[in-house]
């Protein structure tokens, strides 16, 4: 649970009951900055930070047994009940007034006991959080401090200094011909970006004349109906069948070839299809070190 976390568990159980601890999943992901504690709960605070301390800086190899947890003492301080003494130095109670006080009083004695209950709930959440924020800023620097880390790749803290090993050789061959082959690959894209902006700029004049070239079709498709229209009001005005002069005379359509529109010119592509398999074989996929996960 929520002191299962940070491998310790309180002496007396009686005192800090399991409903009353926080629970597991605000200490787990839950990070916020929280309010300036208490004189006690900083002080519990800092000891169960150097209590922990020595788990932090343990190695990876070492096993740690989940099953049984080291107990360390700790004060606190129990909750003092007087409600027993209280109850045998009362006076026997005797008019209902008194009897009125005496459940108002339990009422309001109950009230307390369970507000120094939650009390003691959020005391012991704070100083989770506090614990938990505390090794959580510790991985976070060891995390950036292994990012920025940049040794040139080829040289790790555990070998020898004398390197003639065939594999480490090679290992460094593939990794230069592989950022060789990603400089390559750089130097094309920009090439081919500035082929590409050229390109667009005549595929776009282009495309632009031949829209015009596509509403003069159009222009000249719709004089072509109205010429059209005439000749078949003259026709059928001097009597003449319309069937047999349509025959000879069909009507002007998009799909002629003097009205046909042009196709659209094909866009150029930004990258070609070499150059995208270039890019898809980029230098950080290799790892030159031999320990990799400090890479990582």
């Amino acid at each position: 649970t929520a002191f299962r976390k940070v491998g310790i568990v309180p002496v007396n159980r009686n005192v800090i009951m399991p409903e009353m601890m926080a629970p597991s999943k605000d200490t787990s992901y839950r990070v916020f900055t929280p309010v300036i504690p208490s004189t006690p709960v900083q002080i519990v605070s800092d000891l169960l930070t150097d209590a922990i301390q020595p788990q932090i800086a343990c190695s990876h190899k070492t096993q740690v047994s989940h099953d049984k947890f080291p107990h360390q003492g700790i004060d606190i301080s129990p909750v003092k009940g007087q409600t027993a003494k209280a109850k045998a130095k009362e006076p026997q109670v005797k008019t209902d007034y008194e009897l009125k006080l005496e459940e108002t009083l339990e009422i309001e004695r109950a009230r307390l006991l369970k507000a120094k209950g939650q009390a003691m709930q959020l005391q012991a959440a704070v100083v989770l959080q506090q614990v938990y924020c505390g090794r959580l800023q510790g991985q976070l620097q060891v995390k950036e401090k292994k990012k920025n880390k940049n040794d040139g790749g080829k040289l790790d803290k555990n070998l020898p200094f004398l390197l003639t090993s065939d594999a480490f050789l090679e290992h460094v061959q593939q990794k230069e011909e592989n950022t060789e082959a990603t400089r390559k690959a750089r130097e094309q894209r920009k090439d081919r970006k500035l082929d590409y902006d050229k390109e667009m700029v005549e595929w776009e004049k282009a495309e632009a004349e031949r829209k015009l070239r596509n509403g003069e079709r159009d222009k000249e498709l719709k004089t072509a109906k109205e010429v059209w229209q005439r000749e078949k009001k003259d026709v059928k005005a001097k009597g003449g069948k319309i069937k047999d002069w349509k025959e000879t005379h069909p009507e002007p359509k998009q799909s002629d070839p003097e009205f046909k529109h042009e196709p659209t010119i094909k866009k150029p592509k930004r990258c070609t299809k070499k150059a995208e398999d270039s890019g898809e074989q980029s230098g950080e996929e290799f790892d030159l070190d031999v320990s990799s996960e400090e890479e990582e």
